[in-house]
């Protein structure tokens, strides 16, 4: 069973907690990637299947027809399909 001592939605942070606290953090592998060079962190693949991240966007239906609104939607999806 797990024992989760934080949550947070920033991958910085989470790291910069697990460093401090001797703790574990999971976290998407291009994250994770961006820390290794830190000599502090260990990075290894998980021993089990981490389902992949849902990922959802909401807006104001206000906005769903504003074109400046719907380019930046379209960028955000192409950028978070590149992260999966």
């Amino acid at each position: 069973q797990r024992d989760i001592r934080v949550f947070t939605r920033h991958y910085h942070a989470a790291l910069q907690i697990a460093k401090r606290q001797n703790l574990i953090a999971t976290l998407p592998s291009k994250a994770a990637k961006i820390f290794k060079d830190d000599p502090n962190i260990v990075l290894r693949e998980p021993p089990f299947d981490i389902p992949p991240i849902a990922l959802k966007m909401a807006w104001s239906a206000l906005l769903h027809h504003d074109a400046g609104h719907i380019w930046l939607r379209r960028l955000i999806g192409e950028v978070a399909a590149d992260m999966q």
